[in-house]
């Protein structure tokens, strides 16, 4: 287990994953995990956390929230018997193995609000890195954004949001998971900048 530190010196812009591992002597699978599951590793990561803050102390702004420093991360936590009645995702058990679905008051909200919705599905779920490959003789590097999520219906809203915003996405063929949404297309990609900004 790696503390928090050690991730921030990990990320090296411009570095492959090999050249990183070498440098930085963790290993290339560790280093890879992080990538897909963190986007990277960085030092200034409090303004998802402000945002989340910000989002609950709005919603339900008579309940009190507060931030829990954990070894390699602050957990924004906040408590209501409202919630689930807020959140489709709140319940017990994994959430990909109930049904998440979106009341039409929810769909009339998600309409108004397309944007910030895939901003926040990546924040939770994704990241943007830039990938790089070798393809008849050369080597070249493109950004992509990855959305990992086990749940079938919270896929389904994620790629239907894209759908009306108009970015382009696939299913990820490549590796055992068929949990992984890809954007890969230089033009989606611009967009999803655009729409979700930097995930720090």
């Amino acid at each position: 287990m790696y503390d928090s530190a050690t991730r921030q010196r990990s990320h090296v812009r411009g570095l492959t994953l090999s050249e990183t591992s070498r440098a930085t002597e963790i290993s290339r699978s560790t280093l890879r995990t992080w990538l897909l599951h963190d986007g990277h590793p960085t030092p200034n990561a409090t303004g998802l956390i402000d945002a989340c803050e910000r989002t609950l102390t709005e919603v339900l702004p008579t309940n009190r929230v507060c931030r829990v420093a954990c070894p390699g991360c602050t957990s924004v936590v906040g408590y209501s018997k409202h919630r689930p009645c807020l959140f489709p995702q709140a319940g017990p058990g994994p959430e990909h193995l109930r049904p998440i679905v979106l009341a039409d008051w929810r769909r009339t909200i998600v309409a108004e609000h397309l944007r910030e919705l895939v901003r926040g599905l990546i924040h939770s779920d994704g990241c943007g890195f830039t990938n790089r490959a070798t393809g008849r003789g050369r080597r070249y590097a493109y950004p992509r954004c990855v959305f990992t999520n086990k749940s079938d219906d919270i896929r389904r809203i994620f790629t239907d949001a894209l759908d009306e915003v108009g970015v382009e996405w696939k299913v990820t063929k490549r590796g055992s998971s068929p949990y992984n949404i890809s954007l890969a297309r230089r033009a989606s990609v611009a967009l999803m900048d655009e729409h979700v900004g930097p995930k720090h």
